[in-house]
């Protein structure tokens, strides 16, 4: 009797324990897990203006132009790896029928200007990591002859160098390891003087970034001030630009061009491909076109190639779209459907730069082209973007979980 007892303890023990346990293991299942909260994206995007660039030095010390506040760009989408089709769930498809159209034409031209500083105002934009982070976006009138770095001390405390010609911190971000610095571009287009030496103008996107700059590209534009460089242009009056088209984008050059002109630029020329060059040009350039129609051009091969110079953060490969990281390493593929937005210059103070819209095939360069068109403000503060083929916007450089 005295074993069967002890048994009957070990058994109920036992139950006891599981009915305790299991209620707790019941919750533990179920309870969500924690979400990292990530900085919500500033509401109204501020209109392209003029943004300022600093000198940079020959050589590798090029990427030191002057210190360049840029603004941040608002946490990206982590891009799905495409395989062959990359489709969309139906949501995404339900969301494109209505901005493309029962026909599949390009979304009606609504809403084609970004938000805009009131009259009489710069846009200002501070950033880091090429705009993944906003730090400050504010509008301010400039005073009568102001140059950029004063203006920027009205907005932010400073530490200077070289005579304080070249900005070192803003507001204490700065000043830490070798290759990291500020840079800035007026217009989309990186400044070719120092910001001591740049007039501070109404009406222009200053866009300041602290970043790395020994492991990447160099940045001589990029498109986070759309509608610049179209609209006011580097020096404050923007010649018309030339939109050369492949023979299957002449649709999407046209729909380009009308959104241009809406947005307050000169009425741009369209010039078939083939017919103007990619390398010399003597006004604003986009290159409109499907990748297998241009994927033989030497020039634009050669502009891939050179991403550290160019500052061009992908690549096509085969029927594929590659983003790429700060430092050249895959960040991401995109399959058929897949579309790209990104800019260039031959250097500091470029007036003339080049924008590629292109896309993996017709679907890919109409998804591009429809976020110019419809979406303009999704650019705002990015240095390049990746539209997948669910209409997904991945900020150029791809971040380094992708």
């Amino acid at each position: 009797m005295t074993v069967v007892r002890k048994r009957l303890h070990v058994l109920t023990l036992i139950c006891l324990v599981a009915l305790l346990i299991t209620p707790l293991g019941c919750r533990l299942r179920h309870s969500p897990a924690p979400v990292s909260e990530a900085p919500a994206e500033e509401e109204g995007v501020v209109p392209p203006s003029a943004v300022v660039a600093p000198d940079p030095a020959a050589g590798a010390e090029e990427d030191r132009a002057e210190p360049d506040p840029a603004l941040p760009v608002a946490p990206p989408a982590k891009p799905s790896p495409t395989a062959a089709s990359g489709t969309a769930d139906n949501a995404d498809k339900a969301a494109e029928k209505r901005a493309a159209g029962k026909s599949g034409d390009l979304p009606a031209q609504k809403s084609v200007r970004p938000a805009r500083a009131p009259a009489g105002t710069a846009a200002l934009w501070i950033t880091r990591d090429f705009g993944a982070r906003v730090l400050k976006s504010v509008n301010a009138k400039p005073a009568d002859g102001e140059k950029m770095l004063a203006f920027l001390g009205r907005q932010a405390q400073l530490e200077t160098a070289y005579g304080g010609g070249f900005v070192t911190k803003i507001d204490g971000l700065g000043g830490g390891r070798p290759g990291e610095d500020w840079f800035y571009w007026v217009n989309g287009i990186l400044a070719g003087v120092g910001a001591g030496e740049f007039p501070a103008r109404p009406g222009d996107v200053i866009w300041w970034d602290f970043h790395s700059w020994n492991r990447t590209a160099f940045l001589p534009a990029v498109v986070g001030a759309y509608p610049e460089p179209f609209v006011r242009g580097y020096t404050g009056k923007a010649p018309a630009a030339r939109i050369v088209y492949s023979p299957q984008a002449a649709k999407e050059a046209r729909a380009v061009a009308e959104a241009l002109s809406a947005a307050g630029a000169p009425a741009p020329e369209l010039v078939p491909y083939g017919n103007a060059s990619l390398v010399k040009r003597a006004a604003p350039t986009l290159l409109v076109a499907t990748w297998p129609e241009v994927g033989g051009d030497k020039d634009l091969a050669g502009l891939l190639k050179n991403w550290r110079r160019t500052g061009l953060y992908f690549r096509f490969d085969g029927g594929e779209l590659c983003a790429l990281r700060a430092d050249g390493s895959e960040g991401g593929r995109y399959g058929p459907g897949a579309g790209v937005i990104a800019a260039t210059g031959s250097g500091p103070g470029d007036a003339d730069p080049l924008w590629l819209v292109l896309g993996t095939d017709a679907a890919g360069l109409n998804r591009a082209v429809a976020l110019i068109t419809g979406r303009p403000g999704e650019l705002a503060r990015r240095v390049g973007v990746v539209v997948g083929p669910n209409g997904a916007v991945v900020p150029l450089p791809a971040v380094k979980g992708s």
